[in-house]
């Protein structure tokens, strides 16, 4: 099936050497057929056929501040 993983992410700058970031996200994955029916009995892995498609949402902020030639990224 078709899945979208929409993105938003917002920048605000409260002045001109600072910046904040704001992110929200969703993401999907299905499980790959490894997962499913991949027993590889040497590692232990074990295949499991009643896994279910994931999805999640990611939220984060970032801060980044400018002094000349230096840069001070934190998320």
């Amino acid at each position: 099936g078709n899945q979208v993983s929409p993105r938003l992410t917002t920048v605000i700058r409260p002045a001109s050497i600072w910046a904040l970031s704001f992110n929200a996200s969703r993401s999907f994955r299905a499980p790959s057929f490894f997962d499913l029916y991949g027993d590889y009995i040497p590692t232990n892995f074990l295949a499991n056929r009643n896994l279910k498609p994931e999805t999640a949402w990611t939220f984060d902020v970032g801060n980044q501040v400018r002094l000349g030639s230096h840069e001070l990224k934190i998320t």
